[in-house]
């Protein structure tokens, strides 16, 4: 019976693990400093548009391989803002958007080529890249636009909040966000060749999820701005 409910609830035990280790990964960049956090975030963009085709289900619902990168690539943009400054915030977005240009371009390529027929990995690599340009397309403009909306509030909220109400505040700012990016990405990736409670569905599942691993990112940025302030990190 135990081993039963254990192979139900896998996929769970998977997010919960997949959660912890792209959060620790930010947290190592953090230490490592400013550069190893500006690369994370970008490495996260790419990954968020190459995982977005993966579809699994959690507590029996579509969910998208996609969702845990967003919020740790934008986790370590916060940290990042609160460490170095809105404007290391609004470099690394503006990088970040330019290497998902550079990521479409080289998928296209790949796509283009006319294959050999003896190639027996070219259905392979054609199923997944043949959705990357359009994916990636969407995803520049859906990322860089909860992106910027994420930081404005951000700004705001560590303008006027302090304590515990911050912690509130910024995840709040994370939430509106990540809700403008699952409305224009899925609602521009899939909207057109799928069904639209299908997309409602994604859109919802996608926001409750980030919402979990935001509690936690959270948290992370305010340790970030504890650790700033009593000067263990520079």
């Amino acid at each position: 019976m135990s081993y039963g409910i254990l192979g139900f609830m896998m996929n769970e035990i998977l997010f919960l693990a997949h959660v912890f280790f792209v959060l620790s990964v930010v947290c190592g960049a953090v230490l490592l400093g400013r550069q190893a956090v500006q690369a994370l975030v970008c490495m996260y963009i790419v990954f968020a548009n190459l995982f977005v085709v993966k579809k699994m289900l959690l507590m029996g619902f579509i969910a998208s391989g996609s969702d845990m990168y967003i919020v740790g690539s934008m986790c370590a943009l916060l940290i990042g803002s609160a460490l170095w400054g809105e404007q290391f915030a609004h470099e690394t977005a503006r990088l970040s958007v330019a290497l998902s240009v550079f990521f479409f371009v080289l998928c296209w390529f790949q796509v283009a080529y006319v294959p050999l027929p003896a190639d027996s990995m070219h259905e392979t690599f054609s199923l997944v890249l043949s959705r990357m340009p359009a994916v990636t397309l969407f995803s520049i403009v859906a990322h860089y636009c909860a992106q910027l909306c994420t930081l404005a509030l951000s700004s705001i909220v560590r303008a006027v909040m302090r304590g515990w109400v911050l912690a509130l505040g910024l995840g709040g700012a994370m939430l509106v966000g990540q809700c403008v990016d699952g409305v224009l990405f899925f609602g521009g990736t899939f909207g057109f060749a799928t069904p639209m409670h299908t997309v409602l569905q994604m859109v919802v599942v996608s926001v409750a999820l980030k919402l979990l691993c935001i509690i936690a990112s959270s948290g992370l940025v305010m340790g970030a701005l504890w650790c700033k302030e009593r000067g263990y990190v520079q």
